[in-house]
């Protein structure tokens, strides 16, 4: 999903949760969003670009780099 039309009373998290699974992307939202920082509380309508999350860099351990 590239962009989530809002409903009436979402939030930064509440969106999180629905795109991502996690409430804890809201940050990862936000950083994609700068347009709509001052935001806190969304109408119905508004747009919200959700980017694919960054694939998560296996870390290895220091003997096998």
């Amino acid at each position: 999903m590239d962009v989530y039309e809002t409903q009436s009373g979402e939030t930064w998290d509440s969106i999180a949760y629905e795109v991502y699974g996690n409430e804890m992307q809201a940050g990862y939202l936000m950083q994609n969003n700068p347009h709509l920082l001052g935001t806190v509380i969304f109408q119905s309508g508004t747009l919200i670009y959700c980017p694919p999350l960054p694939e998560a860099e296996e870390e290895l351990p220091d003997w096998r780099d």
